[in-house]
């Protein structure tokens, strides 16, 4: 709904009604809703993890406690769960994005200094969308189906595995 205001908006301007919606979005330096929930989750778990909450750490997540951790030394670990819908819960779509997240990003001294590197990171990689069968699960496919597709779409040429993530989040 609230997307489709934003859809909207960007029909506005004259010399952008030819274009796609992604491409409104780059010329206007706009987000994407689902881009702007992945920010605020990654900026909201940099609270948690920083003491900038009074929430501690371990209402939501489990530190990974390995000294093997690679890339940075705040990994989270992901839980094991047994439906769909939890796939969705706030604790565990962001554990992907967090731990993916490089030593120097997550050592910002302060959460504008954070917000400042997810930026940076953004215009170089367009980190924030989700891979296309996280957002088929989301959608409401049956896991089985989705993981079918991704297949299909590999043995097409479509998307490259990187990009789809195949291995199952529980």
């Amino acid at each position: 709904m609230v997307e489709r205001v934003q859809h909207r908006f960007t029909r506005l301007f004259p010399e952008l009604r030819a274009m796609t919606y992604e491409a409104r979005l780059k010329a206007l330096k706009l987000w994407s809703l689902e881009e702007r929930r992945n920010r605020a989750d990654l900026i909201e778990v940099y609270k948690l993890m920083h003491g900038f909450t009074d929430i501690p750490v371990s209402t939501y997540f489990h530190i990974a406690t390995d000294s093997c951790a690679r890339g940075h030394t705040k990994k989270l670990v992901k839980s094991h769960c047994h439906t769909d819908a939890r796939l969705c819960f706030f604790s565990l779509r962001v554990i992907n994005r967090w731990n993916s997240l490089s030593q120097e990003i997550l050592d910002a001294p302060s959460v504008n200094a954070f917000k400042r590197h997810l930026e940076s990171v953004r215009q170089k990689m367009g980190y924030f969308m989700d891979s296309v069968r996280t957002t088929l699960l989301a959608a409401g496919y049956a896991r089985y189906d989705v993981i079918c597709l991704c297949y299909m779409m590999i043995a097409f040429g479509a998307a490259t595995p990187g990009e789809l993530s195949l291995r199952s989040p529980c």
